[in-house]
This record gives structure tokens, C-alpha cells and sequence, in this order.
């Protein structure tokens, strides 16, 4: 599934993001089926694909990460919903730490995992009182310049509208895409 991209530090970039990509959107593709088999909605421009830089090295060697965001109603209760992304988060190695915040109408349940070695942050959250279930992920920074990274990612000079050629949901016959060619969209 992985491309090919001309010149050694372009190849081993894009490479070693495609490698990170995959790994983390298929991990989390398996959480969202487990808690809804349904279609989730992408956050506006955080389907993943798109690297940032890292926000904790402003300067020296260029490093990078990718941002996911997905959300859903899904009408099942909080504590069933959270027992099955926790027995995911769990399956998968990660050792989440449950919060709880607020109460009635305004009460909040999440797992959050911070400092692992593929993600900066990931948090499931659900909300009672609307049904709706919210996974959001930062994954850990790599090497490599995000510029030179999105260029081989969205080849074609997009002027601003890389994010409305990204999928906008996610579902069961979902599969990751990293490479966004020219007249494509």
C-alpha cells in the first residue's frame, strides 16, 4: 500500500510516515468498530493524513505528527461504551487512565492515554446525556520535516483545500488512505 517517492530522504520519509500512518489509523479504525460498527464523522481536517509539526520542538531538527478526530451518536450507554474501548485500549498494550468530570447533563467519561511511544495523546470521550462518543489522537512525533512530508502526501498544490479532499467519516468498509495524487478529490 505503501508508495515509492524518488531520492533516499524522500523515500525514507515518506516511508517511515506511511508506516506510522497505518499502524495508527488501523489501531484506531478497530476501536471505532468496537464502539459503533456505524459511520463516524472526521473532524474538520483531522482525518490524519496531514502532518504538523511537533508542538514541543519549535526549533532544531524538524519532527512531526499527525491529529485525529472522530465522532459519533451512538444511543448505547456510557458504561458499556466505555468498558469496550477500554478492553480495545487494553488489548492494544495501552494503559489508559479513566476521568470522569461533571455530573447530570453535563457529565463526561474518558480514557486517556499520554506519553506512549506512538501516541502524544489519545482520548476517548462520552457524554451521556447526547449518546455521543469522541476519539481524538496526536501521535507521537517522528523525524522529518512536515512541508517536505505533506508534499509528498498531496502532491498537487491544493491552495488551502487539502482537508476537503480527506475522507469526512469512517466506517465499517473504511480503509486508511495516505496519498492524495493530482485530479483526485
Amino acid at each position: 500500500m505503501s508508495q515509492t517517492i524518488d531520492g533516499p530522504t524522500a523515500g525514507v520519509l515518506y516511508e517511515g510516515a506511511a508506516d506510522l500512518f497505518h499502524a495508527y489509523q488501523g489501531q484506531l479504525h478497530a476501536l471505532l468498530m468496537s464502539v459503533h460498527e456505524g459511520e463516524w464523522a472526521v473532524g474538520q481536517a483531522q482525518y490524519g493524513a496531514f502532518a504538523q509539526r511537533c508542538p514541543d520542538h519549535p526549533e532544531g531538527p524538524a519532527r512531526y505528527h499527525f491529529q485525529y478526530l472522530r465522532h459519533v451518536r451512538t444511543g448505547r450507554p456510557a458504561e458499556e461504551v466505555m468498558a469496550q474501548a477500554l478492553t480495545m485500549l487494553r488489548g492494544a498494550g495501552l494503559a489508559p487512565n479513566a476521568e470522569s468530570y461533571g455530573s447530570g447533563e453535563r457529565a463526561q467519561h474518558a480514557l486517556i492515554v499520554r506519553g506512549d511511544d506512538r501516541y502524544a495523546e489519545l482520548v476517548v470521550s462520552c457524554y451521556p446525556a447526547t449518546g455521543s462518543v469522541r476519539v481524538a489522537a496526536r501521535t507521537a512525533c517522528a523525524p522529518g520535516d512536515p512541508s517536505e512530508l505533506n508534499a509528498l502526501i498531496f502532491p498537487e498544490p491544493r491552495d488551502g483545500r487539502i482537508g476537503a479532499l480527506q475522507p469526512r467519516s469512517e466506517g465499517p468498509e473504511s480503509a486508511p488512505q495516505f496519498y492524495f495524487p493530482p485530479g483526485e478529490t
